[in-house]
């Protein structure tokens, strides 16, 4: 794995019950204002709706899960749409745990060429929430049943090969709907982590041959800074550049969608849901 320790510092005596706890040397952006509210780093998605209750998202139109919402079809959409590429510039802003990009790397390990996963390797994975990326940059996550069920359906029966079981961690125990996994180096090593906020990253990003997700955050998002971002993507863009987005981002009760600032700035939907090109 990459990371900048200009960027992130993590003592390396922190243990796994400390990672809710503040990371050292990072200033976290409040995100009191927006809405819907965004206070603190979680796997659960929540929407407000029209009588501004709190609802829990699906989790099966989450990103921030392994292996959930639309992965699969999406990668063989990037794999064809580059297949003439020498390399492919993935990029996945809002990366959360890791999760999105770890479920790209195995997808592309366990059912395309070789060649696939160099040409889009690494996923250049930024994240504004310090926590989320302190998760990925010491390799261990907490799946529920139904994703390591997922996972060994996805990828041949090799979940040995991305996850090690975290010592102390009993399968046997009933009790427990989810257990910690170590992650292992096939995964961390194709995956460049660091905090970064989308708005200022996208503009970094290389034009030609590139994907950028912006997945499962843009109702955290002003509507001037939708609007900020959308445009900047397109600016940045080559012709064939594409973004996708999730279906959280289309939020039924909130008026101006990404999928409506993507197209008012240019973007066309593709035949791959929530993805978008120039093109």
């Amino acid at each position: 794995m990459k990371i900048s320790n200009t960027t992130l510092y993590y003592p390396k005596s922190i243990k796994k019950t400390q990672l809710n706890e503040q990371p050292q040397n990072v200033q976290v952006q409040s995100f009191e204002k927006t809405n819907p509210a965004f206070t603190s780093w979680s796997r659960t998605v929540y929407l407000a709706n029209e009588f501004g209750q709190k609802t829990r998202f699906p989790k099966n139109c989450q990103d921030t899960w392994i292996y959930r919402g639309n992965a699969k079809k999406f990668v063989k959409f990037i794999h064809d749409w580059f297949k003439d590429a020498p390399k492919i510039n993935f990029y996945n802003f809002g990366c959360s745990n890791g999760s999105e990009a770890f479920t790209y790397v195995m997808e592309m390990d366990s059912n395309y060429e070789p060649e696939f996963l160099k040409k889009c390797t690494p996923i250049i994975a930024r994240d504004i929430e310090p926590i989320a990326i302190k998760y990925a940059y010491f390799g261990e996550m907490e799946l529920e049943k139904g994703e390591v069920e997922s996972i060994v359906a996805n990828t041949n029966g090799n979940m040995d090969k991305y996850f090690k079981l975290a010592e102390g961690e009993d399968l046997s125990d009933k009790s427990k709907m989810k257990h910690w996994y170590e992650v292992n180096p096939i995964l961390n090593n194709n995956v460049d982590f660091q905090v970064g906020d989308a708005l200022e990253e996208i503009e970094k990003i290389e034009p030609e041959n590139t994907i950028v997700t912006l997945r499962n955050f843009w109702p955290y998002l002003n509507l001037h800074k939708r609007k900020e971002l959308a445009q900047k993507a397109y600016d940045r863009l080559g012709d064939n550049g594409l973004v996708a987005i999730a279906k959280f981002d289309n939020n039924p009760f909130d008026l101006i969608t990404a999928d409506s600032i993507l197209r008012e700035v240019g973007f066309k939907p593709t035949e791959c849901e929530y993805v978008y090109s120039k093109r």
